[in-house]
């Protein structure tokens, strides 16, 4: 291990439920004192007890022969591993490919997507309704009445009035083009998911090498 907490850790996963396990580490003895100060660290936080054990060569020696002789074995089980998930795969894409020949006539009757409004009709439109947004905020524009009987003077009202119409349509236009911002985006995003789908659903037509 990297550092004493994850050893720790991992010693840790031995012991569930209330109940005691036992963690063995091997280690040469160029990386005695590294284990020595992890068995310290494991003493001093977790209250474990932490034995040491030297193995002598001859043992080592003799499970080493015993493991190499298994290599040819460990080996086949290996391969025939990789031949099982290679054929589940193989499965998987026979599956598939069968499921697009037998409904491969009801996937080509389908209609092909067509915009039902070109570039330049959309860009009519956005105009026309940023028209008609101006023009309701003109409209929308609230006009002081005469209260008490009082008259006031028309230039100071027709200036009030401007200014107020000013910053309302400017406003309303300011909110208008956020909107018309958030929809492109949206549309952008859209375009985007349809494209993904039918590359993918040409992908999956698209006969595999090979067959006749």
């Amino acid at each position: 291990p990297l550092d004493a907490s994850r050893y720790i850790h991992r010693v840790g996963r031995t012991a569930r439920m209330g109940k005691t396990g036992r963690a063995v580490t091997i280690y040469i003895p160029s990386e005695y004192n590294k284990v020595k100060q992890l068995g310290r660290q494991c003493c001093s936080e977790v209250k474990s007890k932490v034995l040491k054990r030297t193995v002598a060569g001859d043992a080592i020696a003799s499970w080493a022969t015993k493991i190499a002789a298994l290599e040819g074995d460990i080996g086949a089980i290996g391969e025939e591993e990789s031949l099982e998930k290679e054929l589940r795969l193989a499965d998987v894409l026979a599956g598939k490919y069968g499921n697009l020949q037998k409904h491969k006539s009801e996937i080509n009757a389908r209609p092909a997507k067509t915009w039902y409004i070109t570039n330049a009709e959309k860009q009519k439109l956005k105009e026309q309704e940023a028209t008609e947004a101006t023009e309701r905020a003109a409209e929308e524009a609230p006009v002081e009445a005469k209260a008490g009987g009082k008259k006031r003077r028309r230039d100071m009202d027709d200036d009030d009035d401007d200014a107020r119409n000013a910053r309302r349509v400017k406003r309303m236009q300011a909110r208008h083009k956020e909107k018309k911002e958030l929809e492109k985006a949206e549309r952008v995003l859209e375009e985007r998911r349809m494209r993904a789908s039918a590359r993918r659903h040409k992908s999956a037509n698209k006969p595999v090498k090979g067959d006749a």
